[in-house]
């Protein structure tokens, strides 16, 4: 199984294949109607924790960085793309402080999207061991910490201090407060499948779905972009 083509970003997304859009200069990225305004990428695909329920399947996944040449190659050629319409670029995995090169991978994005946020998604679980030059650099390309905060141990009171000293923006959503329940993902799965005839269209015959979010769910991964793996 290619794992790669069941990663997405939301738990109520991860049960079919995304389709993948190339971006070499002999394909077209996509329909002009498009307004494509967050990519996110996974520098990382394994993790340091073992979520039970993980939509992004790190927990079974081999330890693999995203090569940092072909990254830069695809930021180049993303920014030719897009120029200033991109607003988002979220790195991610995986735990993303795992790759020892992540610092590189803020740098290029800043190079190549001067005007784009910047977010480092993680479990925050490294963050407090994180040297000096790793902050510095969050300050220098004005990027920021969006950690998923999990129950396990880790000393906040450090890390929000570390990143005062620093002057890093750290952005959290408690998963305890955010209101995943069954009964909100058969909604969203039924309004993605009814509204849009995807159950009774064949595979040939789908249309995109009228997801209010279906722009958001941009997953670049060697030279491509996986849409939501739902639409």
């Amino acid at each position: 199984m290619n794992r790669r083509k069941f990663i997405s970003t939301c738990t109520c997304c991860a049960f079919a294949s995304a389709g993948a859009v190339f971006l070499s200069k002999n394909n077209h990225l996509i329909n002009s109607s498009e307004k494509i305004t967050r990519i996110r990428i996974h520098i990382a695909e394994h993790c340091n924790l073992k979520c039970k329920c993980c939509n992004h399947f790190s927990p079974i996944a081999q330890k693999e960085f995203y090569d940092l040449d072909k990254f830069t190659q695809d930021m180049e050629r993303m920014s030719f793309i897009f120029k200033d319409k991109l607003k988002e670029v979220y790195l991610l995995g995986g735990e993303p402080l795992l790759n020892p090169q992540v610092n590189k991978y803020v740098e290029y994005t800043r190079k190549y999207f001067p005007n784009v946020n910047i977010f480092i998604s993680t479990n925050g679980t490294l963050l407090d061991s994180m040297d000096e030059t790793f902050w510095e650099t969050l300050n220098k390309n004005n990027a920021f910490i969006t950690p998923s905060i999990y129950p396990v141990k880790i000393d906040w009171a450090s890390i929000l201090d570390k990143a005062k000293k620093y002057n890093v923006k750290i952005y959290a959503c408690p998963v305890d407060k955010i209101e995943l329940t069954m009964g909100n993902i058969d909604k969203f799965r039924k309004d993605i499948f009814v509204k849009s005839r995807l159950i009774e269209n064949p595979p040939s015959s789908i249309k995109r779905p009228k997801c209010e979010r279906k722009n958001e769910c941009y997953c670049m991964y060697n030279g491509r972009l996986y849409p939501c793996a739902i639409i």
